[in-house]
């Protein structure tokens, strides 16, 4: 609504926020068009404001459909643009979205959230990560397949796959731990997780088809995944197979 524009324009009022979110997942065509007109002028004229409220109302709304949607908004927007949107906030929003985005893997209670942060996590990293610039997202990932929680070893075999997936050297120097870790995934005793590793490993070995130098220990993979493949045809699980 033209109040909810003007006051999320001047203040970034984040119940405004949260309603022009809602707006643009209205079934009715002209809120929704009105909402996203409205995301769209806060993304080119007060992006800061705007993709921290963003992340503050993925963090703490009750709203599932939100939650989704700001996950969704952040993956289309935050790598996009020349610079990146990214590289154009502040250095303190940034810091925020590297911790917050993590935190929210493992503490939101949605798995259809959970995943789509996970893309988000993803795309951010296949740049963020050739120049070295996540840090707490690479100890995440390598401490993160030890986590007793179940989805969060999941999730970190979602993310390894995405981010290796088209460019191996997105990992730089920890190749070969990520192949032990993609072992090690396989080998795990819930059955999604190894479902995880396994499509994880399947992307990995495909991109290291053809080097010289990583083709042979990438073949470590090869024996785990055949087994958890043939789990996944035991239990009817054929859409994972096909992954």
């Amino acid at each position: 609504e033209k109040g909810d524009e003007r006051k999320v324009l001047t203040t970034m009022d984040s119940n405004a926020v949260f309603r022009l979110l809602n707006g643009a997942l209205s079934p009715d065509n002209a809120v929704r068009t009105q909402a996203e007109a409205t995301l769209n002028k806060l993304l080119d004229t007060n992006p800061e404001n705007l993709l921290a409220t963003v992340l503050k109302l993925l963090r703490s709304s009750n709203n599932q459909q939100v939650r989704m949607f700001c996950a969704v908004l952040l993956r289309k927007k935050l790598p996009n643009g020349e610079p990146i949107l990214y590289d154009q906030l502040s250095k303190g929003l940034q810091n925020a979205f590297r911790t917050e985005l993590i935190r929210a893997i493992i503490e939101d209670t949605s798995a259809p959230v959970r995943n789509l942060i996970c893309d988000t996590v993803a795309e951010l990293a296949q740049i963020l990560l050739f120049h070295n610039r996540w840090q707490n997202l690479v100890e995440f990932l390598f401490s993160g397949v030890r986590a007793e929680k179940e989805h969060v070893r999941v999730a970190v075999f979602n993310i390894f796959g995405k981010v290796a997936d088209g460019n191996h050297e997105r990992l730089g120097n920890r190749l070969q731990q990520t192949m032990a870790v993609m072992e090690q995934g396989m080998r795990d005793r819930s059955a999604p997780v190894r479902v995880a590793a396994c499509i994880a490993s399947g992307k990995l070995v495909k991109e290291l088809a053809g080097e010289t130098k990583q083709e042979a220990p990438a073949a470590r993979l090869l024996t785990p995944m055949m087994e958890v493949t043939g789990q996944m045809f035991k239990a009817g699980n054929e859409d994972a197979v096909q992954r």
